[in-house]
């Protein structure tokens, strides 16, 4: 544990990184209940706040050597280097898919493996490297990576049908602004015709509602998160890991896929 700790907290920086400038370009004004960098700062202040943590995320790394061979050492800052960009690459795709009237599902999930699966993929691989297990860090990460999609579909989910007093947000909102989300993407697949109307400006978020829920959408993100947990157990059932290590496992898929923010 001790020798993963600074890779963790290197993880997390980057993670908090991302969300100050993901709040920045999707115009978030609330984070965790709170106002965001830019809301509070400035967009000037917040893109420094972001770079600064970013900075931190990769010095942290660089001193994470303590207790850990050389070769592991570098191994685990490629693989945090190789995370952070593919994260940066999958926010892109996501910027660039917004008010299209195309993109499926397909194009969606390759968006969502690098802007939320790198992450968690990294995580695990990271866990991997530092228990001394170098043999089995992909298959970590390809396990964090399903994880992901798992939370990113129901992520999707309430930014759709969440409860405004839970999320702090409206319902709907990632229709509002134009977000090709999972549902979203689902819904074009059924129905090619909703591209017209998610497309327009404002996007006329009752009647994108009334749409989405003739066509069943909400269950079958809620069904597709389900999936990809599963998919997520599956792969971690063929882990050496500990009896103790599954059980944590378990509860946190539990609370990423029926989490209510």
């Amino acid at each position: 544990m001790k020798k993963a700790l600074p890779l963790a907290c290197a993880l997390e920086l980057v993670h908090n990184f991302s969300l100050v400038h993901d709040d920045i370009q999707d115009g978030d004004e609330l984070r965790r209940g709170r106002p965001t960098a830019w809301k509070a700062f400035g967009i000037a202040q917040a893109i420094n706040v972001g770079d600064g943590l970013l900075v931190l995320a990769l010095r942290t790394a660089l001193e994470a050597g303590d207790g850990l061979p050389p070769g592991t050492l570098i191994a685990a800052q490629r693989a945090l280097l190789s995370a952070t960009f593919r994260m940066i690459e999958g926010q892109v795709l996501d910027l660039s898919l917004e008010g299209t009237p195309d993109g499926g599902v397909e194009r969606y999930l390759n968006m969502a493996r690098k802007k939320t699966g790198a992450l968690l993929g990294c995580a695990l691989e990271l866990g991997a490297l530092a228990a001394g297990r170098p043999e089995l860090s992909q298959d970590h990460f390809r396990l964090g990576e399903t994880l992901g999609l798992a939370f990113q579909v129901r992520d999707d989910l309430l930014g759709i049908w969440g409860d405004p007093a839970v999320t702090g947000k409206p319902t709907g909102s990632d229709l509002a602004r134009g977000k090709r989300s999972w549902p979203v993407a689902y819904a074009l697949e059924q129905d090619p015709s909703l591209g017209e109307l998610l497309s327009r400006s404002p996007v006329p978020v009752e009647e994108a509602l009334e749409r989405l829920s003739a066509l069943g959408v909400r269950r079958a993100a809620e069904e597709a998160a389900r999936k990809y947990a599963r998919e997520a157990r599956d792969k971690a059932e063929n882990l050496p890991w500990t009896r103790e290590a599954k059980g944590m496992f378990e509860e946190l898929v539990s609370f990423l896929v029926e989490r209510m923010a």
